[in-house]
Order: C-alpha cells, then structure tokens, then sequence
C-alpha cells in the first residue's frame, strides 16, 4: 500500500552559477532546470523536499495529463 504520494512540482529555468558549475561540467552561466519536489504522507504532513539543478541539456521533463468528467 502507498505509504506517500507525490504532492508537488516546481520546475525554473536558472543560470548556473560558478560554483555548481565545474560538478556540472558546464561553463558559468549555462542555462540550467531547478526543479523542486514535495511529498506528502498519508497522515497529510510532508516528510520530503527536494531542490535540483541539472543541465538543460541533460533534462527531460514529461507529464500524463488525466481527464475527469465534473
């Protein structure tokens, strides 16, 4: 059984910075995705949050849309 289930998403575009730079293998102020992702328990409290820089070149971001009738 589901013990957690995703609660959000964040998605940026950033400039990577000179210091994140050389671990990303980039030059300082590539283009760059900051992505933030929270999770939500079943008691309804969260107990994780996430930040990451990647590459925008590295990256790839899809989603599954489902429609609902009212």
């Amino acid at each position: 059984k589901t013990i957690w289930r995703p609660s959000g998403l964040k998605l940026g575009a950033v400039s990577i910075d000179a210091a994140l730079a050389p671990r990303l293998d980039v030059a300082p102020g590539a283009p760059g995705l900051e992505v933030h992702r929270w999770y939500i328990g079943r008691d309804g409290h969260p107990f994780e949050y996430t930040v990451a820089i990647n590459r925008a070149d590295r990256y790839r971001f899809s989603n599954r849309l489902r429609y609902r009738e009212p």
